[in-house]
């Protein structure tokens, strides 16, 4: 199983954003969406997009999210396969940090592949697939109004085919588990990964999971030897976590990362003049009144009354988490 992930740069993705601005609209509140493009490759569709907004932070969390859910998605389709390999975009808030690192080691730890490679991308990469998809959404919103969730979504189906056919599955404000939290239950620690572009996760013959690294992404050959970037050290590999506790940890329940408020007032501010302006039908208005009574909805009850509620979710998140088991 062979997947990549990657984020969009978000100033592209602001909605509304019409096609043509005028000195009316061009300084009005635009709302921010987060797109992560996964590709899945040779899965029946490969490329799969999650849209949100800032209710949940851009961090670890949201990476090892998208991670369950692509896994989850493949397990629907038959057994997992031994070995994943895994790219990531080398961003230390999202990305190239202990968390994600130590999560690929509870995915050997808890037995839903035997081995996880994970590997980086150089900065400023762009003959990567998942570079294609984000060009071809990006010339796409150059020229069509993208006013809505909706419009972005529609966009985002038309403007990139995979080459089995598909279009994007795309997943809108998914619940994003605290995983960071989660994770402080046991003790754990991760070294050696500032600065090698590339890990790989097994077990050792006494069950712990250990992790090897080294300093290219790709095995470079001169005069027949690997140079020094293209061997993994160090020679036991870093002991990461038991698969006892890889186990025990993974049996323990989720919970929501608190959400974070919305900028609702602006948002309903720059659709009021649009509709001053007569640019947005009342079926945008109508659009746009729905999500922003959802987001109210769900920040209000964030509240300590609604504490059984979340527990509740956190049962929920413990069996989606453990869909990743097959």
């Amino acid at each position: 199983m062979s997947v990549i992930i990657d984020g969009m740069d978000q100033a592209k993705t602001k909605i509304p954003n019409p096609v043509r601005h005028s000195k009316d609209t061009e300084h009005l509140f635009r709302q921010a969406v987060h797109v992560t493009g996964i590709l899945d490759h040779g899965a029946e569709v490969p490329a799969q997009v999650i849209l949100e907004d800032c209710r949940a932070s851009k961090d670890s969390n949201n990476t090892i999210n998208s991670l369950c859910y692509i896994i989850r998605e493949r397990a629907m389709q038959g057994p997992l396969p031994e070995i994943f390999n895994l790219q990531l975009d080398n961003a230390a808030g999202e990305n190239k940090n202990k968390f994600v690192l130590f999560f690929c080691a509870l995915l050997v730890g808890a037995g839903v592949f035997r081995k996880v490679k994970l590997s980086f991308l150089p900065v400023g990469h762009t003959q990567e697939d998942i570079d294609q998809l984000f060009s071809r959404l990006a010339e796409a919103l150059r020229r069509k109004d993208c006013n809505t969730w909706a419009d972005l979504e529609s966009i985002i189906a038309s403007s990139y085919t995979s080459t089995n056919g598909s279009k994007p599955r795309i997943v809108k404000n998914p619940m994003v588990p605290d995983f960071k939290t989660w994770m402080s239950g046991i003790k754990w620690q991760v070294q050696g990964h500032s600065t090698p572009m590339c890990f790989k996760f097994v077990k050792n013959d006494e069950d712990d999971v250990v992790m090897y690294a080294r300093g290219r992404t790709s095995v470079n050959v001169v005069d027949g030897q690997k140079d020094e970037d293209s061997l993994w050290f160090p020679e036991d590999g870093y002991v990461i976590v038991s698969t006892h506790d890889a186990m025990d940890l993974w049996r323990k329940p989720l919970f929501r990362v608190p959400v974070r408020s919305v900028p609702t007032a602006d948002i309903r501010h720059t659709v009021q003049k649009y509709v001053a302006l007569d640019m947005f039908q009342q079926s945008t208005v109508d659009t746009w009144d729905e999500y922003l009574a959802s987001v109210d909805d769900d920040i209000a009850q964030q509240c300590a009354i609604c504490r059984d509620l979340r527990e509740q979710e956190a049962k929920t998140n413990q069996v989606s988490l453990l869909l990743c088991m097959i």
